[in-house]
């Protein structure tokens, strides 16, 4: 019996259409993971907040610097002053504000609640490193809304456009200026 072979044209023709397919298969996938798990992806509090147990440890090199945490600053606009107030924040009052924070929701937002935090009288919860031998910079920053139902935490190794995750808790900016200025 002679068997029939098929021409080397068309071999190569079904190999490339396998390699072809298995292409666009892994990049359906890799585009699902993406979209699925980007910055606006579930989060918790908890992992992408500074814990207060962890403040002495931080230690990062970047750039050819070595930065170790230095100090947390919480500034707000005083409607009733009409002026930018800012506090230093000791490690244990830190403490309260993240068990405060880490009883909130996340929330994908919409359009509406990302706007919030284009306003200049948001209040801000920043952590500060320093490089050994020079100033003191950002090395994380919490952003409340005005509506004081809202806030956001800058991840810190996202690079993305919009590289925040968003939470919201009923007066949670009350509670947080509570516990820095009790009455």
């Amino acid at each position: 019996m002679v068997e029939m072979q098929n021409p080397p044209g068309k071999e190569i023709r079904n190999l490339m259409t396998v390699l072809l397919s298995a292409m666009v298969f892994a990049s359906m996938i890799a585009g699902f993971s993406l979209w699925y798990y980007s910055a606006m992806g579930e989060y918790f509090v908890r992992n992408v907040l500074l814990s207060p147990d962890v403040l002495d440890s931080v230690a990062y090199t970047e750039q050819k610097s070595r930065f170790t945490f230095d100090h947390i600053e919480f500034s707000y606009f005083d409607e009733t002053r009409q002026m930018r107030k800012t506090f230093q924040i000791d490690r244990e009052t830190y403490r309260e504000i993240y068990k405060a924070l880490a009883r909130s929701k996340n929330n994908k937002p919409n359009e509406e609640v990302m706007n919030r935090f284009f306003h200049s009288n948001i209040a801000i919860l920043s952590l500060y490193v320093r490089a050994d031998g020079g100033g003191a910079q950002v090395f994380q920053e919490v952003q409340f809304s005005p509506n004081g139902d809202d806030f956001r935490i800058e991840l810190r190794q996202e690079k993305t456009e919009d590289s925040w995750a968003y939470f919201s808790q009923k007066e949670i900016l009350n509670q947080i200026l509570t516990i820095i200025i009790p009455e």
